[in-house]
């Protein structure tokens, strides 16, 4: 099932080692914050492959250097200036809507989602209501949309 969807847009290992390099000529706070991305792209994508818990996995998920970074007032676009382009989103008509965001609207949106699921995971939630692994699937490809849009 998430082979599908990185058909369209790259695989979550491309979109790690993509920000790998990135982060080999960074330095500091941005260094630290390109390999939580990476972190959670690889984390993300062994909860699909070996059906890791969804609680547990969305407790480990990282956002200590992206609540730093933010804090710091960096600005997200200097990781790539351009906004998100037809290129970029390739063949998957879902991420259409993402068309035209700059860097920094993805980065917020995707943290932001990702520590609305830890908030839950915290409080408690039901699970018949709330399908989280569909919304971690949607983090994935939002981490890797992210990385393929840095790199590009």
């Amino acid at each position: 099932m998430i082979d599908v969807i990185f058909a369209g847009i790259g695989t979550a290992a491309s979109a790690a080692k993509a920000l790998g390099s990135l982060a080999k000529s960074s330095r500091g706070l941005e260094r630290s914050f390109i390999l939580e991305i990476q972190q959670n792209i690889q984390l993300l994508e062994e909860f699909y492959r070996k059906d890791l818990h969804e609680d547990k996995t969305i407790c480990e998920l990282e956002t200590d250097n992206f609540i730093k970074i933010n804090e710091s007032n960096f600005n997200f676009n200097k990781l790539q200036g351009k906004k998100i382009t037809n290129r970029t989103i390739g063949k998957l008509k879902s991420l259409n809507r993402y068309k035209g965001w700059d860097t920094e609207q993805l980065i917020i949106n995707v943290f932001r989602k990702i520590i609305h699921l830890q908030k839950l995971t915290r409080i408690g939630y039901d699970s018949s209501k709330i399908n989280m692994k569909q919304r971690l699937k949607n983090i994935l490809v939002l981490l890797v949309l992210l990385s393929r849009h840095i790199d590009s």
